[in-house]
């Protein structure tokens, strides 16, 4: 018996741990191929503006550089800074643009007309997004950053959505 035993134990003990490295390699594989969980984004408050108008530093704006130009997105999340916007990412975008596009909730909201007026030549996107924050993406056809833009937009219900204090990402920088 104590034969059989030894001629056995090194076979059953190979196989046991083949047994624990293949589960191992199939529970590591399925972690890191699932799915990045999404953290729901946080909506806007809704806040009644003094004077009926929107300031630049009540609108959240990300900006994604989609060009092959480095620096781009840092230089202009610097202006939108000097200008009184809240820039909380600066980073780059996998999705190509061909020119400036502003991404908001609606093309009609204040927020995105008063970031859109800091652009020349911009294209303006709608995605319904509920936090109100602003994506600015920009491309190679980059028609320039506009000095003399407006900090605050008058708003005639006299109410906006304003980001909450963390915005989240969304799935993609571009529509």
């Amino acid at each position: 018996m104590r034969k059989v035993f030894d001629i056995v134990k090194t076979p059953l003990t190979l196989i046991i741990l083949l047994v624990i490295l293949v589960g191992g390699f199939w529970w590591g594989w399925k972690q890191v191929s699932a799915p990045i969980p999404t953290t729901p984004a946080a909506p806007c408050v809704t806040t009644k503006l003094k004077d009926n108008t929107l300031h630049a530093n009540q609108v959240t704006v990300r900006v994604y550089n989609s060009g092959s130009i480095a620096g781009r997105a840092t230089k202009i999340s610097t202006e939108l800074k000097n200008k009184g916007f809240k820039v909380p990412t600066v980073t780059n975008s996998d999705d190509p643009v061909e020119k400036t596009t502003i991404i908001g909730s609606s093309a009609d909201n204040p927020e995105v007309k008063l970031v859109a007026g800091m652009f020349k030549g911009a294209q303006i996107t709608a995605d319904g997004r509920v936090d109100n924050t602003v994506d600015v993406v920009v491309g190679d056809t980059y028609g320039g950053f506009n000095d003399k833009g407006a900090t605050s937009i008058k708003v005639s219900s006299g109410v906006a959505c304003i980001p909450s204090a963390t915005p989240t990402a969304t799935a993609s920088a571009t529509a």
